[in-house]
C-alpha cells in the first residue's frame, strides 16, 4: 500500500551516472505505476442512492435546473417582444383584426422591412442566450456562491489565481463575449422597437394595440435590465443571469479544487525528481530510496 502523504518521483542522473535506456524504460513503468496508485486514494466507493443524492442535492445541480427552466420561459418572451409585426393586433380590410397569417404575408415595402428587423432582432437574442447558458454553465462548473468570504472585485480574483492562465483566459473570455452580445442585442432591440411601432401606428386597433405593444416591450425590459447590472461590473465580478436573487460567483468550485490539488500533487512529484531514486532489486521489484531518509 502506497502512503497518501508520500510523493514519489524518479531521478534521471546525469554525466557519468546516466542510465542506459532499459533502466529509464523501467523507471518510467514504475512511476506510472505509483501515479495510478496515488490517483486511486481518494476514490470511495458509493451506493447509487448516495451519489444519486449528493448530485441531486448538490449547488451546481440546483443552479443548472433553475438555469433550463429560465431560458424555457424566456424564449417565449424572446418570440413576442422580437416579433413585434406579427404578434401585435393590427388593422386590415373593412377594420378588422389581422390574423397572424395576415401579418407574416403583408406585400407592403416598409412592412417586409420591419419583418426583417423582427427576424434579426430574434436572432440576436437567440445568440444571446447561447452566450448567457454557455457562461452560466462555465461559472457553476468553475465556481461557486459562498457567502462566507468576500466577494469584492480583488478578493475574487487571488481566488482565480488558483487557475492555470490557460483557464483564466477561457473564463474572461466567455464573460466578454456575453457581454459584446448583449450590447449588440440591445441596440437591435431598440432599433427594432422604433420601427415596428411606426409601422404599427398606420395600422393601429387604438389601445388595444398600444397596451399590447407597450406589455411586450415591457417584457424584454426587465430582462435587458438584468443584463445591464451583470455586464456593468468590475473584472473579477461574476454575476448569475439566472438565478432569482442575483448571487455573485466569488469562490472556486469543489470540484475544481480538487483538481487543482490533483495537479499540485503531479507537480511536486516531479519537482522532486532530483531528490528520491528508485532501485532495482536483484531478486524482483524495487525499492524507493528517499535521501531524507539516507540523512537521518
Amino acid at each position: 500500500m502506497v502512503d497518501q502523504n508520500y510523493i514519489f518521483s524518479i531521478v534521471i542522473p546525469t554525466h557519468e551516472n546516466t542510465p542506459d535506456e532499459n533502466t529509464k524504460k523501467t523507471n518510467d513503468k514504475i512511476l506510472m505505476k505509483l501515479s495510478r496508485q496515488l490517483s486511486q486514494l481518494n476514490r470511495v466507493p458509493v451506493s447509487m442512492y448516495d451519489y444519486l443524492y449528493t448530485v441531486l442535492t448538490s449547488q451546481d445541480f440546483r443552479q443548472k435546473m433553475n438555469m433550463i427552466f429560465s431560458v424555457s420561459v424566456e424564449l417565449y418572451r424572446v418570440m413576442v417582444s422580437s416579433l413585434l409585426l406579427i404578434f401585435i393586433p393590427q388593422r386590415c380590410e373593412n377594420s378588422n383584426m389581422c390574423t397572424i397569417i395576415q401579418n407574416v404575408t403583408n406585400k407592403d415595402g416598409n412592412y417586409r422591412i420591419g419583418l426583417i428587423i423582427n427576424y434579426i432582432t430574434m436572432s440576436c437574442f437567440v445568440v444571446l442566450y447561447m452566450c448567457e447558458t454557455r457562461r452560466e454553465e462555465k461559472l457553476i462548473k468553475l465556481l461557486e456562491v459562498n457567502n462566507r468570504i468576500s466577494s469584492d472585485n480583488e478578493s475574487v480574483g487571488k481566488r482565480l489565481e488558483m487557475f492555470s492562465e490557460e483557464k483564466r483566459k477561457l473564463l474572461f473570455s466567455i464573460d466578454n463575449q456575453y457581454k459584446n452580445t448583449s450590447y449588440l442585442v440591445m441596440c437591435m432591440f431598440v432599433v427594432n422597437a422604433i420601427y415596428s411601432w411606426f409601422i404599427i401606428y398606420e395600422h393601429s386597433l387604438g389601445n388595444q394595440t398600444l397596451f399590447n405593444f407597450i406589455t411586450n416591450i415591457l417584457f424584454m425590459l426587465s430582462k435587458l435590465s438584468t443584463i445591464i447590472v451583470i455586464i456593468r461590473t468590475k473584472k473579477n465580478v461574476f454575476l448569475s443571469a439566472y438565478l432569482n436573487t442575483k448571487v455573485q460567483f466569488n469562490d472556486i468550485d469543489p470540484m475544481e479544487m480538487k483538481k487543482i490539488q490533483k495537479q499540485r500533487q503531479i507537480n511536486a512529484m516531479t519537482a522532486r525528481t532530483s531528490e528520491t531514486k528508485i532501485q532495482l532489486l536483484d531478486e524482483g521489484g524495487f525499492e524507493i530510496i528517499d535521501p531524507e531518509s539516507q540523512n537521518t
